[in-house]
């Protein structure tokens, strides 16, 4: 398979074609096998440095109150970052290292099972678990790299570092959208429409960049989930936060979500608020896909009406027919606004992707090979480049990661 990289700087643009075969993978392999040799378990050394002990447990909701629009313009001036990784992985860097949450369960003392907290040190090329106790074996609770099976899902948390301190998303698998298949001791679908209520609800952590001082500062409420994609400024995490329910559907059951709306957590005073809905009146269901100068993108595709729950999970075709006569649009939504501004719709009959860097949001066209930019502010379009490897996969700096789909 072969990816390119556009390095985007002005109007220059810079093709470099990696074939990734079986030379990263030899090179991944010796990288293991030499931290390994190192007596380390295939983590990292304690990361230098430390914060301060973070604030006892919240476990409270906090002020409800909508935010100020004072506030939100200091925020953005503070400028927003985008939190979201596309791998479905946990993680997150400096200049220094990079952070993550392994996704293979190990065995602890006890038999339970955890995860473990790894950093890899850039200038070192070493990956380790991060832990600085002398001779730890990384399987006990007490162990600051070790992270309990129950309460730390490997591929739905989300790790971020902000002000000094390491931070850990707790959350489990966002169900919305999904149809399931359960049936009763009679043969029967035993689910109505009720609410899903989380076993473990979200939590929020905060730790030394060493891993140390460990430490829940929040908990949202148990009927509360909070969708993948997060957003960070100088103050404090944006997310979007919804109430999850079950339905009957033929012989399963179908996840909808309710009251979605955008929630600001202060990690100063671990206080909730309310910035806005996403629910607007419209037939869009939107998403929040990446951030640009204090606002915003959102996206979500707009079949000029609600489509029903069979029209979703029923006939492939049926659903394949609405699905070409819809239009995917974007939109930025202010945080001193309650309604977001549309700059840019596709129609879906041919298969596109997308990415923002910067003030810029970057379309491809597959049968066209195009790859567009949009001014986000202006909604202006122009030609970027056409080349056969356009499927924009994400960014790496300031680089569009691309592929062709065969």
């Amino acid at each position: 398979m072969k990816q390119t990289f556009f390095k985007l700087t002005g109007t220059a643009v810079a093709l470099s074609l990696l074939l990734l075969g079986t030379a990263c993978a030899d090179q991944a392999d010796a990288f293991r096998s030499s931290a390994a040799s190192d007596g380390q378990p295939a983590g990292k050394e304690a990361a230098a440095g430390s914060a301060d002990p973070a604030k006892e447990e919240s476990g409270q909701k906090g002020n409800s109150m909508d935010r100020s629009k004072n506030q939100s313009e200091t925020q953005a001036s503070e400028g927003l970052k985008f939190l979201c990784t596309e791998d479905g992985n946990a993680s997150c860097a400096t200049e220094e290292g990079y952070y993550y949450i392994s996704t293979e369960a190990h065995k602890l003392q006890g038999g339970d099972l955890g995860y473990r907290l790894m950093y890899i040190d850039y200038a070192s090329c070493r990956e380790v678990c991060l832990c600085s106790a002398p001779g730890c074996s990384h399987d006990t609770r007490d162990c600051t790299a070790v992270l309990p099976y129950e309460e730390f899902p490997a591929h739905t948390s989300k790790l971020f570092l902000h002000q000094g301190a390491l931070y850990i998303l707790s959350r489990q698998y966002d169900s919305d959208g999904s149809y399931s298949t359960s049936f009763s001791s009679d043969g029967e679908n035993s689910l109505g429409s009720v609410s899903s209520a989380n076993s473990m609800p979200v939590s929020l952590y905060r730790m030394n960049p060493d891993g140390t001082g460990r430490q829940k500062v929040f908990s949202f409420d148990s009927d509360v989930s909070i969708e993948d994609a997060l957003a960070l400024d100088g103050q404090g995490l944006y997310a979007v936060s919804k109430k999850l329910s079950s339905e009957k559907a033929g012989m399963g059951e179908y996840t909808s979500s309710s009251e979605r709306a955008l929630v600001f957590l202060d990690l100063s005073s671990y206080s909730l608020s309310r910035v806005s809905p996403l629910e607007f009146g419209d037939t869009i269901n939107w998403k929040l896909t990446g951030c640009t100068d204090g606002s915003f993108l959102l996206e979500g595709i707009d079949y000029g009406r609600r489509l029903t729950v069979e029209e979703y999970i029923g006939d492939d075709d049926i659903y394949h027919e609405l699905y070409k006569k819809s239009h995917t649009v974007f939109a930025l939504l202010d945080v001193a606004s309650d309604r977001p501004e549309e700059f840019y719709r596709i129609g879906n009959e041919e298969i596109h992707s997308s990415a923002l860097l910067g003030n810029t949001l970057y379309v491809s066209f597959m049968d066209s090979q195009r790859i567009l930019g949009i001014d986000v502010a202006t909604g202006k379009e122009s030609l970027l480049t056409t080349h056969p490897q356009n499927y924009i996969m994400g960014t790496i700096g300031n680089r569009l990661c691309c592929q062709d789909l065969d």
